[in-house]
């Protein structure tokens, strides 16, 4: 009787960890087709939080940009997320 509940008990671990392994392949191949087809969404890195403004009213991003003070449009530059 316990040999018969121990092969139960082994079979769901089994199917269990098959179901999770699987969600995870699925994740990492979804994301990285996503990486791959919209990489320009992707590229913004930035190290120093003191480039960066963000607006939490209206959810907008600003970068800071020094090559760009003497522009008329300033230094920052406003990230569309689109």
């Amino acid at each position: 009787m316990a040999k018969n509940y121990l092969s139960i008990g082994i079979i769901t671990i089994i199917i269990i960890i098959s179901f999770t392994i699987g969600i995870v392949v699925g994740f990492s191949v979804n994301l990285g087709n996503a990486l791959f087809a919209h990489p320009d969404r992707y590229k913004l890195i930035i190290n120093d939080d003191g480039m960066m403004k963000f607006d939490s009213s209206s959810g907008k991003l600003w970068i800071y940009d020094p090559s760009r003070e003497k522009d008329e449009e300033g230094p920052w530059i406003l990230m569309n997320g689109d």
